[in-house]
C-alpha cells in the first residue's frame, strides 16, 4: 500500500504505519520539505530547479532505498547530479541523463533513520525536475504546513491599488516575511533596506492576499540578464540584456486571478513600490528597448542649424564588430558643434584610386533604424551619462583633454548622408532631422592629400586616440583615460 503526500494549502501528515511513503512534487513542495533555492515553477514533470539546491524532508525511519523520479533537459555528460543521504548515511550520487520521468534508485545495505536530503547539482542554465521521491520506510511524526493566509484579515477591504513599500530594514541574503496593508510578502532569500525590498538571483518572491489579485506592477530595478516566471497570469518585464534597468514599471503581472502569486527570478530584483490591483488592470507600459535609452535630454523647441564642419575623426569598426560599420565625428570648433554618425559601411582601402579621398564609397546613405548595409544609424536616445549616435551637439564645452563634457544633444532619427567625389577630394553632405523636429544641414569637405588613416584623428588638435567596443558601446581610449563615443569620461 502506498501513501502519496500532496502539498495543498491545508496541513498534511506523514504516516507511522506504512512501509512505503511517497512524496509528490508535481504541484508544490510536499508538506514539511524545504529547499535552499526554491523551485522555479511546477508542471507535470514536477518541481523545476534552475539552480543548485538542497531538498530536506522531515525525519524518516528505517530507510534502505530511496527512489527519485526526475527529468533533465541537459545533454551534457556529468553536468547534473543528485546526491541522497538519510541522517549520516550516504546513499550515493547519480548523474542525470537528458530524459523525462527517469527512475533513479539509491540503496544501502543497512536501514538508516534521520532527515532525508537530496542535493541537486547543476552547471548550466538547463533545469532538473523532481516529480516524486519514494522511500521504503516511514515518515517519523506529523508535519503541518503553515496556512499561507495566517496573519491576514479575511474581512479586509483593499484599496485600488493597494501599495506595498518596505517599512523595516533587516539586512541582506536572508529569508523574510512581512505583512503590509493585508498583503503578505514572503521571500526565500533577499534583502530589506530603507528604500526597497529585494529578491536574490535564483530565489522567489511571493505575494499573498485574502482576495484574488488582478494585477501587480513593480516600480524598481532589475539586474542585467534578468528573467522571471510567474505562478499565474501573464508576466512582462523590461529588457535588461545589456544593462540593469530602473523604471516606474520594471515588471508587471496581469490576469493573476489568484490569492497567491509567486515570482521566480533568475537575477536580483529590487522593489521600491509594488501596486496590487484587485478589480482593474492598469495600463502597462514596460520599456522593451534593450538599451533603455531616452530622448528626454533633447530640447523640445525645433530649430534649424546650417553648419560647415572643419575637422574629422573616424574609426572603421568593421573588423571589431563583424559587420560593416564606421564611426564619423565631425567638428566645428569655432561654433562649438559636433556631429557623430555611425555609418553601416566600411572605409575604402588604401590604393583603390582617387575615390579613396571620399573615405566612404560614393553614394547616399539614409538615416533610419533598420541597421542594414549602406545606412546611417538613427539614434535611440541616451542615458543621463551617455548618448548613442547618431547625434548633433551644440554649445559644446571641452575638457582639458579636448573632449566635450557639456552640451545640448539633438538625437538624429531621419535624413541622409551623401558622400560626394569632388575635384581634388571629397565631401560629406548631411540633411537630417532630430527626434523633436530640429533640422541639421551640414557639409564637410576634405582635399586631396589630406591625411587619412585608420586611427581616430582629430585634425584640428592633431591628437590621436584609439577606440574599442565594450559591452556593445564605443569607448575612446586616450592617455589611459576612457571616454564614451560622445566624449564623456567613463
Amino acid at each position: 500500500m502506498k501513501k502519496t503526500i500532496l502539498l495543498l494549502l491545508a496541513a498534511m501528515a506523514c504516516s507511522w504505519a506504512l512501509a512505503e511513503t511517497s512524496f509528490d512534487f508535481s504541484g508544490s513542495l510536499p508538506a514539511g520539505w524545504t529547499a535552499t533555492v526554491q523551485p522555479r515553477g511546477f508542471d507535470e514533470r514536477g518541481a523545476q530547479f534552475s539552480s543548485s539546491s538542497e531538498l530536506t524532508s522531515p525525519e524518516v525511519t528505517n530507510v534502505k532505498k530511496v527512489t527519485v523520479e526526475c527529468s533533465c533537459n541537459s545533454a551534457e555528460d556529468n553536468e547534473f547530479s543528485l546526491t541522497v543521504s538519510v541522517g549520516e548515511t550516504s546513499f550515493g550520487v547519480k548523474q542525470l541523463a537528458k530524459a523525462n520521468d527517469q527512475q533513479l534508485d539509491f540503496e544501502v545495505a543497512e536501514a538508516a533513520t534521520g532527515v532525508l536530503k537530496i542535493v541537486i547539482s547543476k552547471g548550466s542554465k538547463k533545469s532538473v525536475w523532481i516529480k516524486t521521491v519514494t522511500i521504503d520506510g516511514t515518515c517519523d511524526g506529523e508535519t503541518e504546513e503553515e496556512d499561507p493566509l495566517e496573519g491576514l484579515d479575511a474581512d479586509y477591504v483593499y484599496t485600488e491599488p493597494t501599495t506595498i513599500i518596505n517599512d523595516e530594514e533587516t539586512g541582506s541574503n536572508q529569508p523574510y516575511t512581512f505583512i503590509q496593508n493585508n498583503i503578505k510578502v514572503v521571500c526565500t532569500i533577499g534583502a530589506r533596506y530603507e528604500t526597497y525590498f529585494s529578491v536574490n538571483a535564483g530565489a522567489t518572491l511571493t505575494f499573498i492576499a485574502t482576495q484574488p489579485m488582478k494585477a501587480i506592477v513593480v516600480k524598481g530595478l532589475i539586474k542585467k540578464g534578468f528573467e522571471a516566471e510567474a505562478s499565474s497570469g501573464y508576466i512582462d518585464y523590461a529588457d535588461a540584456d545589456e544593462n540593469e534597468v530602473e523604471a516606474e514599471q520594471v515588471l508587471a503581472v496581469t490576469d493573476i486571478d489568484s490569492t497567491i502569486l509567486t515570482l521566480s527570478c533568475d537575477k536580483q530584483m529590487r522593489c521600491y513600490q509594488v501596486n496590487v490591483y484587485f478589480t482593474t488592470t492598469p495600463e502597462i507600459d514596460i520599456d522593451h528597448s534593450e538599451s533603455g535609452y531616452s530622448y528626454e535630454w533633447e530640447p523640445t523647441e525645433p530649430t534649424t542649424f546650417n553648419v560647415t564642419f572643419d575637422s574629422l575623426a573616424y574609426m572603421d569598426m568593421s573588423e571589431m564588430l563583424g559587420y560593416a560599420s564606421t564611426d564619423l565625428m565631425l567638428f566645428d570648433r569655432k561654433n562649438n558643434y559636433l556631429l557623430d554618425l555611425v555609418v553601416f559601411a566600411s572605409t575604402i582601402e588604401a590604393g583603390t584610386g582617387r575615390e579613396l579621398e571620399t573615405l566612404l564609397p560614393v553614394g547616399t546613405y539614409p538615416i533610419n533604424d533598420e541597421y542594414i548595409d549602406n545606412t546611417v544609424q538613427a539614434s535611440p536616445g541616451g542615458y543621463d551619462s551617455f548618448d548613442f549616435p547618431t547625434y548633433f551637439l551644440t554649445d559644446v564645452l571641452y575638457d582639458e583633454n579636448g573632449y566635450p563634457h557639456q552640451y545640448e544633444p539633438y538625437y538624429i532619427v531621419s535624413g541622409t548622408l551623401e558622400v560626394v567625389a569632388v575635384e581634388g577630394g571629397g565631401e560629406f553632405v548631411v540633411h537630417a532631422t532630430s527626434y523633436n523636429g530640429t533640422t541639421v544641414n551640414a557639409t564637410y569637405m576634405f582635399a586631396e592629400g589630406e591625411p587619412i588613416d585608420d586611427a581616430v584623428t582629430n585634425t584640428s588638435t592633431d591628437r590621436k586616440v584609439t577606440k574599442e567596443l565594450r559591452e556593445g558601446r564605443i569607448v575612446i581610449l586616450r592617455n589611459g583615460v576612457a571616454y564614451g563615443a560622445d566624449g564623456m569620461r567613463l
